[in-house]
């Protein structure tokens, strides 16, 4: 299956009340964002029941101000035997300037509720196609595994989101 398949796409206004004391996006109001949408990826990728297991990092690269809309898409990064991780990618647009800028990243994993008769079945697993799902697949096993810089991929991941936005 091809990740595209499994990507979701939100779109969201910030209101008065989503701010913080800064004037900013709260915090946590992103990850209530984040955690409704890999819920939906779980949806297209499989009728399995997942549940999350860990949102394993999120990098908050960028506040928020109460003038942009928030933009969360998301995908399948990885598949294991009886669990997944999923990756998201958060931006915002400011129509004033007319500017995206990267706000955040964020790995999460997901696993298969105890309760469900999987029966060693095998989770379907999932083709990548341009540069940053490539760079996000590429690291899978690092992270599982535990070495694995989320800083320094964020800078990365960062650096190639703002190229290929400059040609937009």
């Amino acid at each position: 299956m091809n990740y595209i398949k499994t990507q979701v796409e939100g779109n969201y206004n910030i209101f008065p009340s989503y701010l913080n004391r800064h004037n900013t996006l709260f915090g946590g109001q992103l990850l209530y964002w984040v955690d409704e949408i890999m819920g939906l990826v779980i949806r297209k990728y499989t009728d399995i029941p997942f549940v999350t297991a860990s949102i394993d990092n999120y990098q908050f690269i960028k506040p928020v101000p109460k003038e942009d809309m928030v933009t969360i898409k998301s995908y399948i990064s990885g598949i294991g035997t009886k669990s997944l991780e999923i990756f998201v990618e958060l931006s915002s647009f400011n129509h004033t300037n007319r500017e995206t800028k990267l706000i955040g990243l964020c790995f999460a994993t997901f696993c298969i509720r105890k309760d469900f008769d999987f029966n060693n079945k095998t989770l379907e697993q999932v083709t990548y196609e341009n540069e940053l799902p490539l760079l996000v697949s590429s690291g899978y096993n690092s992270r599982k595994k535990g070495d694995f810089s989320y800083r320094n991929f964020a800078k990365q991941y960062e650096e190639i989101f703002n190229n290929l936005e400059g040609i937009k």
